[in-house]
């Protein structure tokens, strides 16, 4: 399974396999691995679906994280886990 993750810098979609920096790029795949290891077994217990998260900032040094899912109760759930 495969947790829906994105990144924006500056406003515009990052894939961090296109970063040529290979310290950025490892920056950018340890946020990935961090929140998909504590969030990959959950899903929404009323809509049966994932969370997705979105990355983003003016620099891959200043990057704020969003959760998103199909209800209010997911989010919750997410933020908690993350916060814990």
């Amino acid at each position: 399974m495969e947790i829906p993750f994105a990144f924006e810098i500056g406003g515009k979609p990052l894939n961090p396999a296109d970063v040529k920096d290979p310290e950025q790029s490892a920056q950018l795949q340890q946020i990935v691995d961090s929140i998909v290891d504590r969030v990959e077994d959950m899903k929404c217990p009323v809509h049966n679906e994932h969370p997705r998260f979105l990355c983003h900032g003016d620099s891959i040094e200043e990057l704020s994280l969003e959760v998103y899912g199909c209800c209010d109760g997911l989010v919750d759930m997410v933020r908690n886990r993350l916060d814990a």
